[in-house]
């Protein structure tokens, strides 16, 4: 007899929010130039310091617009950047070391509030958003792990982890067990 029950596995990241993922993402790019012998025309550094400022309070109704517009900016920001890099970046260090970088950067400014799939963070992009359904923490970021272990003596006898988001039974598990 074994028992199989998940638990989600939490990973180390902040609460997620498009506003800090795109900051993030201008302050790579930022980096990026510099490293390889870059200069950018712009950087964005003050524009960006103000509109953090903008989107602070962007839960109260009559600052919801300012936030959004302010978003909308750092998004086109995060672009701007990202053309002038790949526009100045050699071809082979382009493909070599960035590039995956940069299509992660180009999902990341693409999705919306509602979307599925969503990436949470830039360090760990598999971490999803698992609901709970408790009072006290509604919902938990990373992946979900599964044990299985034995009925009498608690000992574990298979480990998975999930990397994307599936809904699996205890038949399903049986494949991914070793017995």
């Amino acid at each position: 007899m074994v028992h199989v029950d998940t638990t989600v596995h939490e990973k180390n990241i902040t609460y997620p929010t498009d506003s800090k993922l795109a900051i993030k993402i201008i302050n790579r790019l930022n980096k990026i130039g510099p490293a390889h012998g870059i200069s950018q025309r712009r950087t964005f550094v003050k524009e960006v310091k103000s509109l953090c400022l903008d989107i602070r309070h962007y839960r109260h109704v009559k600052k919801r617009a300012k936030a959004k517009r302010a978003l909308k900016q750092l998004r086109i920001i995060a672009g701007i950047l990202m053309r002038e890099l790949r526009r100045e970046l050699p071809q082979h260090f382009l493909f070599e070391c960035y590039q995956r970088d940069f299509l992660l950067y180009e999902r990341v400014l693409r999705q919306q509030q509602n979307d599925k799939n969503k990436i949470y963070s830039l360090h760990e992009p598999q971490v999803y958003c698992v609901a709970k359904g408790k009072d006290h923490k509604q919902y938990e970021y990373g992946s979900k792990a599964s044990i299985a272990s034995t009925a009498k003596g608690n000992l574990i006898v298979g480990v998975v982890s999930h990397e994307k988001r599936t809904y699996m039974t205890a038949t399903h598990y049986q494949r991914y067990c070793v017995m």
